[in-house]
């Protein structure tokens, strides 16, 4: 029998090692903290799981204020050609696979990473700019709604 439930598994265990980072992490001196590197490492393996797999696990919902408060993302911002989450995540995932982003630190030239740019390579256009501490709540409900998906779609 082959084992059926390696979709789910990863994305709760890559969660889960976000979480237990952030508990480590309040032991660690700021600048050697690697969270924003670990977060984005798990969220491309989040990302490219299911749009490998299965392209309808991917949320489509139209972003409205409610889904961005939903989501955790209300200070970040999505470029206007993004019109929903599905269309979001696809482009997430190619620039985070050709690394197409940019860390905004404030003041400039600071060690900090205050917001992360998410880069369109064809267009050069912003994706979307997380606010830095919006990142892991959206990272975490997309692991959420990608679960639901599956379980749906499985059932």
């Amino acid at each position: 029998m082959n084992y059926d439930h390696i979709e789910i598994d990863f994305i709760q265990r890559t969660v889960m090692l976000l979480e237990q980072y952030e508990e480590i992490r309040k032991k660690i001196e700021p600048e050697k903290q690697y969270n924003h590197t670990l977060l984005i490492n798990c969220f491309l393996g989040i990302i490219v799981l299911p749009k490998e797999k299965h392209l309808s696990y991917i949320p489509c919902d139209r972003i409205t204020s409610k889904l961005r408060e939903e989501f955790g993302i209300e200070k970040s911002k999505i470029g206007q050609h993004v019109k929903n989450l599905k269309d979001l995540i696809i482009q997430l995932r190619h620039s985070v696979a050709h690394f197409n982003l940019n860390c905004i630190s404030l003041p400039e030239g600071s060690k900090t990473i205050d917001a992360i740019q998410f880069i369109d390579a064809k267009s050069n256009e912003i994706i979307i700019e997380f606010v830095s501490n919006e990142l892991l709540p959206f990272v975490k409900k997309i692991a959420e709604k990608i679960i639901e998906n599956i379980n749906t779609h499985k059932s």
